[in-house]
């Protein structure tokens, strides 16, 4: 199945959880977050978040700062 990750196309097995396409890319971090489809995917749920096809996922680090 095809989805986006960082703006770029992916191919991935069906009902791959989230978990698995972060343990597939080098670019995650523990201070890295998630979005699919704009919408901010807490840690807790990564596991039994299912990807469908044509998500669109975005890694990106937190940034703190005032």
């Amino acid at each position: 199945m095809k989805i986006t990750v960082n703006e770029k196309e992916q191919f991935i097995e069906s009902s791959s959880s989230l978990l698995k396409l972060i343990k597939k890319f080098p670019i995650y971090s523990k201070n890295s977050a998630v979005s699919i489809n704009n919408n901010i995917i807490p840690k807790e749920t990564w596991e039994k978040h299912i990807l469908k096809k044509g998500d669109k996922v975005i890694f990106f680090h937190i940034i703190a700062g005032g």
